[in-house]
């Protein structure tokens, strides 16, 4: 019988946009001076974390979702649409990953 090779755990689960997406999103967040200005540095900074991680041994997921279903997720529970809401929903969708 093989043994099945050990897969760590999550370390955390982190929004994962699409190109098409990003100027929906913008359009939506309550917190826009925060997040980056073009998709291509938002992506560069998205994946230096991932591999970052991934050195020390841990894994992220890369949760992808609908804009409109994250914000009335937001309006459901009374949530500004910050990047705070951003990884607490991802995070709720990764659960249903592992």
């Amino acid at each position: 019988m093989k043994k099945k090779k050990y897969t760590p755990p999550f370390a955390f689960a982190l929004s994962w946009f699409e190109p098409e997406q990003w100027q929906e999103l913008r359009a939506t967040v309550d917190d826009l001076a925060d997040l980056h200005d073009s998709y291509e540095n938002w992506l560069a900074d998205a994946e230096r974390l991932v591999n970052r991680c991934s050195k020390q041994g841990q894994r992220v997921a890369k949760v992808r979702y609908e804009i409109a279903e994250w914000a009335a997720w937001c309006e459901r529970h009374n949530l500004r649409k910050d990047g705070k809401a951003r990884s607490q929903y991802a995070g709720e969708l990764a659960k249903r990953l592992r």
